[in-house]
Protein backbone atom coordinates (compact mmCIF):
# COMPACT_ATOMS: atom_id res chain seq x y z
CA UNK A 1 0.00 0.00 0.00
CA UNK A 2 1.72 3.39 -0.85
CA UNK A 3 1.98 6.34 2.10
CA UNK A 4 -0.75 8.65 0.33
CA UNK A 5 -3.22 5.42 0.98
CA UNK A 6 -2.11 4.83 4.38
CA UNK A 7 -2.19 8.14 5.53
CA UNK A 8 -5.96 7.99 4.58
CA UNK A 9 -6.47 4.52 6.36
CA UNK A 10 -4.84 6.30 9.35
CA UNK A 11 -7.06 9.60 9.25
CA UNK A 12 -9.82 7.12 8.13
CA UNK A 13 -9.61 5.55 11.69
CA UNK A 14 -8.52 8.55 13.49
CA UNK A 15 -12.02 9.95 12.59
CA UNK A 16 -13.76 7.17 13.92
CA UNK A 17 -12.23 6.98 17.20
CA UNK A 18 -13.04 9.51 20.34
CA UNK A 19 -11.16 12.54 21.31
CA UNK A 20 -8.68 11.29 23.60
CA UNK A 21 -9.34 12.81 27.52
CA UNK A 22 -6.22 14.77 28.47
CA UNK A 23 -4.52 13.79 31.59
CA UNK A 24 -2.36 15.81 33.25
CA UNK A 25 1.06 14.44 34.49
CA UNK A 26 1.68 14.16 37.98
CA UNK A 27 3.29 17.43 39.74
CA UNK A 28 6.76 17.59 40.09
CA UNK A 29 8.74 16.36 43.23
CA UNK A 30 8.73 18.77 45.80
CA UNK A 31 12.20 17.37 47.58
CA UNK A 32 14.18 14.24 46.64
CA UNK A 33 12.81 12.68 49.65
CA UNK A 34 12.94 8.66 49.74
CA UNK A 35 9.81 6.34 50.84
CA UNK A 36 11.40 3.87 52.41
CA UNK A 37 8.32 1.46 52.29
CA UNK A 38 8.24 0.86 48.77
CA UNK A 39 11.10 2.02 47.61
CA UNK A 40 10.46 5.36 45.40
CA UNK A 41 10.69 8.72 45.58
CA UNK A 42 7.96 10.30 47.78
CA UNK A 43 6.61 12.66 46.02
CA UNK A 44 5.64 10.11 42.68
CA UNK A 45 4.77 6.75 45.29
CA UNK A 46 1.57 6.08 43.88
CA UNK A 47 0.85 3.92 46.88
CA UNK A 48 0.27 6.86 49.21
CA UNK A 49 -0.85 8.99 46.48
CA UNK A 50 -3.64 6.69 44.74
CA UNK A 51 -4.35 9.65 42.35
CA UNK A 52 -0.64 9.57 41.01
CA UNK A 53 -1.84 5.49 40.03
CA UNK A 54 -4.47 6.80 37.31
CA UNK A 55 -2.14 9.23 36.13
CA UNK A 56 0.19 6.65 35.29
CA UNK A 57 -2.21 4.26 34.28
CA UNK A 58 -3.50 6.50 31.58
CA UNK A 59 -0.04 6.84 30.00
CA UNK A 60 0.44 3.39 29.93
CA UNK A 61 3.59 3.31 32.14
CA UNK A 62 1.77 1.36 35.69
CA UNK A 63 3.15 -1.98 36.90
CA UNK A 64 -0.10 -3.45 38.53
CA UNK A 65 1.83 -6.21 40.36
CA UNK A 66 3.90 -3.25 42.85
CA UNK A 67 1.41 -0.36 42.19
CA UNK A 68 3.91 1.66 41.07
CA UNK A 69 5.24 3.86 37.98
CA UNK A 70 6.62 1.35 35.76
CA UNK A 71 9.60 2.99 34.56
CA UNK A 72 11.09 3.23 38.03
CA UNK A 73 9.22 0.16 39.48
CA UNK A 74 11.92 -0.45 42.52
CA UNK A 75 11.58 -4.63 41.40
CA UNK A 76 11.74 -4.31 37.46
CA UNK A 77 14.46 -1.08 37.64
CA UNK A 78 15.87 -0.97 40.87
CA UNK A 79 19.31 0.48 39.06
CA UNK A 80 16.96 3.83 38.59
CA UNK A 81 16.54 3.55 42.55
CA UNK A 82 12.88 4.24 42.69
CA UNK A 83 13.51 7.52 40.59
CA UNK A 84 11.98 8.12 37.03
CA UNK A 85 15.02 8.27 34.38
CA UNK A 86 13.96 11.65 32.89
CA UNK A 87 11.37 14.20 33.99
CA UNK A 88 7.63 12.73 35.75
CA UNK A 89 6.32 13.76 32.17
CA UNK A 90 8.14 11.31 30.87
CA UNK A 91 10.82 12.98 28.87
CA UNK A 92 8.71 15.74 26.64
CA UNK A 93 7.25 13.70 24.01
CA UNK A 94 9.25 10.79 24.99
CA UNK A 95 7.28 8.04 25.14
CA UNK A 96 7.17 6.32 28.77
CA UNK A 97 9.23 2.63 29.34
CA UNK A 98 6.58 -0.18 28.77
CA UNK A 99 3.62 1.63 27.32
CA UNK A 100 2.20 -0.71 24.49
CA UNK A 101 0.34 0.00 21.47
CA UNK A 102 -1.84 -2.38 20.02
CA UNK A 103 -2.91 -2.11 16.41
CA UNK A 104 -6.64 -1.99 15.38
CA UNK A 105 -6.50 -5.21 13.81
CA UNK A 106 -3.59 -7.60 12.77
CA UNK A 107 -4.28 -6.99 9.16
CA UNK A 108 -2.99 -2.98 9.72
CA UNK A 109 0.68 -4.33 10.65
CA UNK A 110 0.71 -5.87 6.85
CA UNK A 111 -0.77 -2.70 5.36
CA UNK A 112 1.89 -0.86 7.48
CA UNK A 113 4.55 -2.65 5.96
CA UNK A 114 5.39 -3.52 9.64
CA UNK A 115 8.71 -5.86 10.18
CA UNK A 116 10.97 -7.02 13.22
CA UNK A 117 14.82 -8.27 13.73
CA UNK A 118 16.03 -10.30 16.30
CA UNK A 119 17.79 -8.62 19.01
CA UNK A 120 21.32 -10.12 18.93
CA UNK A 121 23.76 -10.61 21.26
CA UNK A 122 27.25 -10.98 20.33
CA UNK A 123 31.28 -10.25 21.51
CA UNK A 124 31.91 -7.16 20.54
CA UNK A 125 34.25 -4.36 21.63
CA UNK A 126 33.83 -0.50 22.27
CA UNK A 127 35.10 1.19 18.76
CA UNK A 128 36.05 3.74 17.23
CA UNK A 129 35.31 4.39 13.70
CA UNK A 130 37.20 7.07 11.49
CA UNK A 131 37.34 7.92 7.72
CA UNK A 132 40.14 6.91 5.36
CA UNK A 133 41.92 6.60 2.21
CA UNK A 134 44.08 4.81 0.00
CA UNK A 135 47.59 5.97 -1.40
CA UNK A 136 50.58 5.10 -2.91
CA UNK A 137 53.22 3.76 -0.24
CA UNK A 138 56.01 6.30 -0.47
CA UNK A 139 58.33 3.74 0.00
CA UNK A 140 57.10 2.04 -3.13
CA UNK A 141 56.92 5.00 -5.24
CA UNK A 142 59.64 6.11 -7.90
CA UNK A 143 59.97 8.96 -10.10
CA UNK A 144 63.31 7.99 -12.30
CA UNK A 145 64.82 11.08 -13.77
CA UNK A 146 68.12 11.29 -15.99
CA UNK A 147 71.41 12.95 -13.71
CA UNK A 148 72.88 14.62 -16.78
CA UNK A 149 70.36 17.12 -18.72
CA UNK A 150 69.37 15.67 -22.05
CA UNK A 151 66.89 15.05 -24.67
CA UNK A 152 64.26 11.91 -24.49
CA UNK A 153 64.63 9.82 -27.75
CA UNK A 154 61.89 6.74 -27.30
CA UNK A 155 59.40 5.98 -24.37
CA UNK A 156 59.64 2.07 -24.47
CA UNK A 157 56.56 2.09 -21.79
CA UNK A 158 53.16 3.80 -21.42
CA UNK A 159 50.80 4.47 -18.37
CA UNK A 160 49.15 0.64 -16.84
CA UNK A 161 52.88 -1.29 -18.28
CA UNK A 162 54.11 -3.42 -15.73
CA UNK A 163 57.68 -3.36 -15.51
CA UNK A 164 60.24 -5.36 -13.57
CA UNK A 165 63.36 -4.07 -11.38
CA UNK A 166 66.08 -2.88 -14.21
CA UNK A 167 63.73 -3.39 -17.00
CA UNK A 168 64.45 -0.24 -19.72
CA UNK A 169 61.94 2.73 -19.27
CA UNK A 170 63.16 5.99 -22.01
CA UNK A 171 66.31 6.13 -24.38
CA UNK A 172 67.64 9.42 -23.66
CA UNK A 173 70.61 11.32 -25.66
CA UNK A 174 73.18 13.86 -23.90
CA UNK A 175 76.14 16.03 -24.35
CA UNK A 176 77.06 15.89 -20.83
CA UNK A 177 77.24 11.97 -21.21
CA UNK A 178 79.21 11.94 -24.38
CA UNK A 179 81.94 14.56 -22.36
CA UNK A 180 81.78 11.90 -19.80
CA UNK A 181 82.29 8.94 -21.75
CA UNK A 182 85.51 10.90 -23.45
CA UNK A 183 86.82 12.03 -19.79
CA UNK A 184 86.16 8.01 -19.39
CA UNK A 185 88.05 6.76 -22.39
CA UNK A 186 90.90 9.12 -21.50
CA UNK A 187 91.38 8.24 -17.72
CA UNK A 188 91.41 4.69 -19.17
CA UNK A 189 94.63 5.75 -21.24
CA UNK A 190 96.09 7.59 -18.48
CA UNK A 191 95.68 3.93 -16.61
CA UNK A 192 97.45 1.98 -19.21
CA UNK A 193 99.96 4.67 -18.94
CA UNK A 194 100.75 4.64 -15.39
CA UNK A 195 100.64 0.90 -15.23
CA UNK A 196 103.11 0.23 -17.92
CA UNK A 197 105.63 2.71 -16.68
CA UNK A 198 105.57 1.03 -13.30
CA UNK A 199 105.85 -2.25 -14.79
CA UNK A 200 109.23 -0.85 -16.45
CA UNK A 201 110.27 0.84 -13.64
CA UNK A 202 109.87 -2.47 -11.74
CA UNK A 203 111.94 -4.29 -14.46
CA UNK A 204 114.77 -1.93 -13.83
CA UNK A 205 114.56 -2.01 -10.22
CA UNK A 206 114.58 -5.94 -10.41
CA UNK A 207 118.32 -5.21 -11.91
CA UNK A 208 119.62 -2.27 -9.60
CA UNK A 209 119.03 0.11 -12.73
CA UNK A 210 116.14 2.39 -11.36
CA UNK A 211 115.77 4.41 -8.18
CA UNK A 212 113.53 3.90 -5.41
CA UNK A 213 111.83 7.50 -5.49
CA UNK A 214 111.09 7.07 -8.69
CA UNK A 215 109.25 3.39 -8.56
CA UNK A 216 107.51 4.88 -5.41
CA UNK A 217 106.14 7.70 -7.40
CA UNK A 218 104.95 5.48 -10.68
CA UNK A 219 103.27 3.52 -7.87
CA UNK A 220 100.93 7.00 -6.88
CA UNK A 221 100.18 7.46 -10.23
CA UNK A 222 99.30 4.80 -11.16
CA UNK A 223 96.94 4.69 -7.89
CA UNK A 224 95.17 8.17 -8.78
CA UNK A 225 95.02 6.90 -12.59
CA UNK A 226 93.16 4.05 -11.07
CA UNK A 227 90.76 6.20 -9.05
CA UNK A 228 90.12 8.32 -11.64
CA UNK A 229 89.07 5.82 -13.84
CA UNK A 230 86.97 4.00 -11.50
CA UNK A 231 85.14 7.57 -11.09
CA UNK A 232 84.68 7.99 -14.48
CA UNK A 233 82.98 4.92 -14.98
CA UNK A 234 80.39 4.89 -11.68
CA UNK A 235 79.71 8.73 -12.77
CA UNK A 236 78.81 7.06 -16.45
CA UNK A 237 76.84 3.98 -15.17
CA UNK A 238 74.80 6.41 -12.93
CA UNK A 239 73.30 8.29 -16.21
CA UNK A 240 72.00 4.86 -17.60
CA UNK A 241 72.61 2.00 -19.22
CA UNK A 242 74.39 2.03 -22.12
CA UNK A 243 76.02 5.38 -21.56
CA UNK A 244 78.97 5.98 -24.35
CA UNK A 245 80.82 7.90 -26.37
CA UNK A 246 77.15 8.72 -28.26
CA UNK A 247 76.07 10.29 -25.61
CA UNK A 248 72.59 7.71 -25.86
CA UNK A 249 71.85 5.94 -22.71
CA UNK A 250 68.50 3.96 -21.83
CA UNK A 251 67.18 5.06 -17.77
CA UNK A 252 65.80 1.52 -16.23
CA UNK A 253 63.11 0.79 -13.67
CA UNK A 254 64.64 1.18 -9.41
CA UNK A 255 61.48 -1.11 -8.84
CA UNK A 256 59.47 -3.63 -9.81
CA UNK A 257 55.56 -1.85 -10.50
CA UNK A 258 53.03 -0.43 -12.52
CA UNK A 259 54.07 3.31 -14.71
CA UNK A 260 50.83 5.09 -12.98
CA UNK A 261 51.59 8.73 -15.57
CA UNK A 262 53.97 9.73 -18.24
CA UNK A 263 55.46 13.41 -17.19
CA UNK A 264 57.34 13.85 -20.35
CA UNK A 265 56.95 12.96 -24.39
CA UNK A 266 59.57 11.80 -26.70
CA UNK A 267 61.72 14.95 -28.41
CA UNK A 268 61.53 17.00 -24.73
CA UNK A 269 64.56 18.18 -23.47
CA UNK A 270 64.85 16.90 -19.88
CA UNK A 271 66.73 19.09 -16.96
CA UNK A 272 69.01 17.22 -14.89
CA UNK A 273 66.44 15.34 -12.23
CA UNK A 274 63.44 16.03 -14.10
CA UNK A 275 61.40 13.11 -13.98
CA UNK A 276 60.46 11.05 -16.74
CA UNK A 277 57.40 8.88 -15.31
CA UNK A 278 55.34 7.78 -11.98
CA UNK A 279 56.46 4.22 -11.40
CA UNK A 280 54.34 2.90 -8.54
CA UNK A 281 54.12 -0.74 -6.86
CA UNK A 282 51.03 -1.70 -5.80
CA UNK A 283 51.31 -4.53 -3.77
CA UNK A 284 51.21 -2.32 -0.77
CA UNK A 285 49.08 0.89 -0.74
CA UNK A 286 49.35 3.12 2.43
CA UNK A 287 45.89 3.48 4.18
CA UNK A 288 45.46 7.09 5.63
CA UNK A 289 43.30 7.75 8.57
CA UNK A 290 41.74 11.38 9.88
CA UNK A 291 41.03 10.93 13.61
CA UNK A 292 38.99 13.40 15.51
CA UNK A 293 41.22 15.56 17.78
CA UNK A 294 39.18 14.08 20.67
CA UNK A 295 39.66 10.62 19.85
CA UNK A 296 43.71 10.68 19.29
CA UNK A 297 44.49 9.57 22.32
CA UNK A 298 42.80 6.80 22.37
CA UNK A 299 44.54 5.37 19.97
CA UNK A 300 48.60 3.90 19.74
CA UNK A 301 50.92 2.95 17.57
CA UNK A 302 50.73 -0.81 16.61
CA UNK A 303 46.79 -1.11 17.59
CA UNK A 304 45.12 -3.62 14.86
CA UNK A 305 42.42 -1.73 12.49
CA UNK A 306 39.61 -3.30 10.43
CA UNK A 307 39.48 -1.55 7.06
CA UNK A 308 36.00 -1.77 4.74
CA UNK A 309 36.74 -0.08 2.03
CA UNK A 310 33.93 1.42 -0.85
CA UNK A 311 32.87 -0.59 -3.63
CA UNK A 312 34.73 -3.82 -1.67
CA UNK A 313 32.84 -6.13 0.53
CA UNK A 314 36.43 -7.62 1.90
CA UNK A 315 36.96 -6.48 5.84
CA UNK A 316 40.88 -5.95 6.18
CA UNK A 317 43.23 -6.25 9.02
CA UNK A 318 45.84 -3.36 9.50
CA UNK A 319 47.84 -2.28 11.74
CA UNK A 320 48.46 1.71 12.68
CA UNK A 321 52.21 2.45 11.93
CA UNK A 322 52.29 6.32 12.49
CA UNK A 323 50.40 8.91 14.34
CA UNK A 324 51.12 12.50 13.40
CA UNK A 325 52.29 14.53 16.60
CA UNK A 326 50.23 17.61 15.27
CA UNK A 327 46.74 18.50 14.79
CA UNK A 328 45.29 19.98 11.30
CA UNK A 329 44.57 23.76 12.60
CA UNK A 330 41.77 23.09 9.92
CA UNK A 331 40.03 20.36 10.18
CA UNK A 332 41.42 19.46 13.91
CA UNK A 333 41.97 16.17 12.74
CA UNK A 334 44.91 13.93 13.71
CA UNK A 335 46.76 12.15 10.75
CA UNK A 336 47.24 8.35 11.13
CA UNK A 337 48.82 6.18 8.55
CA UNK A 338 48.93 2.12 8.04
CA UNK A 339 50.43 -0.04 5.06
CA UNK A 340 47.74 -2.55 3.50
CA UNK A 341 48.74 -5.34 1.55
CA UNK A 342 46.91 -5.43 -1.96
CA UNK A 343 48.50 -9.17 -3.14
CA UNK A 344 45.47 -9.69 -5.88
CA UNK A 345 45.56 -5.65 -7.07
CA UNK A 346 42.08 -5.03 -5.79
CA UNK A 347 42.66 -2.24 -4.05
CA UNK A 348 43.21 1.30 -6.23
CA UNK A 349 44.92 4.12 -4.70
CA UNK A 350 42.48 6.70 -3.98
CA UNK A 351 40.00 4.73 -2.73
CA UNK A 352 38.01 5.83 0.26
CA UNK A 353 36.70 4.02 3.51
CA UNK A 354 36.40 3.54 6.80
CA UNK A 355 38.57 1.90 9.68
CA UNK A 356 37.20 0.57 12.75
CA UNK A 357 39.42 0.37 15.94
CA UNK A 358 38.54 -2.12 19.27
CA UNK A 359 39.37 -0.08 22.06
CA UNK A 360 38.77 -2.33 24.58
CA UNK A 361 38.04 -6.18 25.54
CA UNK A 362 35.16 -7.54 23.30
CA UNK A 363 32.33 -8.33 25.85
CA UNK A 364 28.49 -9.76 25.50
CA UNK A 365 26.55 -6.67 23.70
CA UNK A 366 22.91 -6.44 22.61
CA UNK A 367 22.75 -5.34 19.06
CA UNK A 368 19.58 -4.02 17.28
CA UNK A 369 19.32 -2.62 13.55
CA UNK A 370 20.04 0.98 13.30
CA UNK A 371 16.68 0.94 11.94
CA UNK A 372 15.27 -0.12 15.23
CA UNK A 373 16.59 2.71 17.38
CA UNK A 374 13.91 5.71 17.50
CA UNK A 375 14.39 9.04 19.98
CA UNK A 376 12.37 11.73 21.05
CA UNK A 377 13.45 14.44 23.19
CA UNK A 378 16.79 12.95 23.72
CA UNK A 379 15.52 9.32 24.88
CA UNK A 380 16.14 6.74 23.24
CA UNK A 381 13.49 3.61 22.60
CA UNK A 382 12.96 0.86 20.79
CA UNK A 383 9.33 -1.20 20.04
CA UNK A 384 9.29 -4.55 20.93
CA UNK A 385 6.92 -7.08 19.32
CA UNK A 386 4.64 -8.50 22.29
CA UNK A 387 2.05 -9.68 19.75
CA UNK A 388 1.27 -9.63 15.59
CA UNK A 389 -0.54 -6.84 16.85
CA UNK A 390 0.73 -5.58 19.84
CA UNK A 391 4.20 -3.36 20.57
CA UNK A 392 5.85 -2.00 23.71
CA UNK A 393 8.11 0.72 24.42
CA UNK A 394 12.02 -0.42 25.53
CA UNK A 395 13.69 2.92 26.48
CA UNK A 396 17.61 2.19 25.61
CA UNK A 397 20.96 3.70 26.06
CA UNK A 398 22.44 3.24 22.50
CA UNK A 399 26.49 2.58 21.87
CA UNK A 400 29.02 2.44 19.17
CA UNK A 401 27.49 0.94 15.51
CA UNK A 402 28.72 -1.88 13.90
CA UNK A 403 27.78 -1.74 10.38
CA UNK A 404 24.18 -1.83 10.42
CA UNK A 405 23.81 -2.71 14.12
CA UNK A 406 24.01 -0.77 16.98
CA UNK A 407 24.97 -1.71 20.52
CA UNK A 408 22.21 -1.15 23.10
CA UNK A 409 21.57 -0.86 27.32
CA UNK A 410 18.10 -1.53 28.54
CA UNK A 411 14.99 -3.81 29.50
CA UNK A 412 15.79 -5.80 26.66
CA UNK A 413 16.78 -9.65 26.33
CA UNK A 414 18.48 -11.20 23.01
CA UNK A 415 16.30 -13.33 21.15
CA UNK A 416 13.03 -10.51 21.44
CA UNK A 417 12.36 -9.70 18.38
CA UNK A 418 12.02 -5.24 17.81
CA UNK A 419 10.33 -2.98 14.74
CA UNK A 420 12.92 -2.34 11.94
CA UNK A 421 10.35 -0.39 9.30
CA UNK A 422 7.32 0.66 10.46
CA UNK A 423 9.39 2.01 13.96
CA UNK A 424 8.33 5.89 12.85
CA UNK A 425 5.00 4.77 12.53
CA UNK A 426 4.13 3.75 15.41
CA UNK A 427 6.88 6.19 16.82
CA UNK A 428 4.19 8.72 15.63
CA UNK A 429 1.43 7.22 17.42
CA UNK A 430 2.84 7.88 21.09
CA UNK A 431 3.55 11.63 20.18
CA UNK A 432 1.48 14.33 21.90
CA UNK A 433 0.14 15.98 18.65
CA UNK A 434 -0.32 12.07 17.34
CA UNK A 435 0.68 12.99 13.74
CA UNK A 436 -0.64 10.66 11.41
CA UNK A 437 -2.84 8.50 14.89
CA UNK A 438 -5.89 6.44 14.09
CA UNK A 439 -3.77 2.61 13.29
CA UNK A 440 -3.65 2.00 17.28
CA UNK A 441 -4.72 1.94 20.16
CA UNK A 442 -2.27 2.87 23.64
CA UNK A 443 -2.93 0.22 26.19
CA UNK A 444 -2.68 0.67 30.00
Amino acid sequence: MSRAALLALALALAACRPAPVPVEPPPPPASDAHCAEHGVQATLCARHNPALAAVFRARGDFCEEHGQALSFCPVHHPERGGRPATAASGGGDAPAEGLKLRLRTREVAGWAGISTAEVLERSVAPSLEVPARLGWDPRRVARPAPRQAGRLRALHVAPGSIVREGAPLGTLESAAVAVDAGELQAARTREASAEAELARLQRLGAAGLSAERERRDAEREQALARAERAAKEAALALAGRGAGASGRFELVAPLAGVVIEELARPGDVLEAGAPLLLLADPTVLQLELEVPEREAAKLRIGQPLLVRLEHDDVEREARLDWLSPAIDERARTVAGRARLPNPDGRLRANQRGRVRVELEARAPTLLVPVDALQEVDGVAFVFVERAPDLFEVRRVRSGARHERLVAVKGALAAGERVVTTGAFLLRTETMRDRIGAGCCDVEE
